[in-house]
């Protein structure tokens, strides 16, 4: 019982893994389509001068922000995933653990 116990809590720890993995990556997946749709309207709307000026300004501003919505995010969803499933995956084991010691 012990052993199918502790593989549970292996995978079920890769799992909140993943979950906070998708989630990073989502991020600059759907920054960067924001930054090709808002880039494109630069391009169509400025000449060439003034655009190269734009597309800079734009990646500035998209940078920072991007920057700090990533640091925001990943500390926002440490804590939920904690919250969410850490807690009782660490209670978990505390008790595996207090199971071992008895045997």
């Amino acid at each position: 019982m012990r052993d199918t116990i502790t593989r549970q809590l292996i995978s079920l720890r890769g799992l909140v893994q993943i979950y906070f993995q998708a989630t990073m990556w989502s991020l600059p997946v759907s920054l960067g389509i924001g930054l090709v749709f808002l880039s494109g309207r630069i391009i169509q709307k400025l000449d060439s001068q003034k655009m190269w000026v734009g597309l800079g300004i734009l990646l500035a501003v998209y940078s920072l922000v991007g920057l700090l919505t990533f640091l925001f995010t990943r500390t926002f969803t440490r804590w939920y995933l904690q919250r969410l499933y850490g807690q009782h995956l660490d209670r978990l084991e505390a008790s595996l653990r207090e199971l071992e010691e008895t045997e």
